[in-house]
């Protein structure tokens, strides 16, 4: 296939290639069913089991970031958010706006 041509063939497998895709499939299958559904995303069936989610945005209207800040920086946001550092950085925005 040339890179001129438009369309996107897909792979065709060999006999043994197939039998080795199905296999795994059939593999998944059952340890999904042994495990009781597929795995979860941080682990844990039952209500509170596994590790807890880190991270989480509870309200879609605010995104999360990662600042590098120093020490004295850290210091100064937290101080101007009354003790609490996202409030700083908060009012720091909203003061620049």
């Amino acid at each position: 296939m040339n890179e001129e041509d438009p369309f996107v063939y897909p792979k065709q497998y060999t006999k043994e290639e197939w039998k080795v895709l199905k296999q795994r499939e059939a593999q998944k299958r059952y340890r999904d069913k042994k495990r009781g559904g597929p795995p979860q995303p941080r682990g844990g069936k039952r209500e509170g089991a596994g590790r807890k989610s880190s991270g989480v945005v509870k309200d879609k209207r605010t995104i999360p970031i990662f600042l590098d800040l120093t020490r004295i920086q850290v210091l100064l946001l937290v101080d101007k958010g009354n003790g609490i550092l996202s409030r700083g950085v908060q009012a720091l925005v909203e003061e620049h706006l």
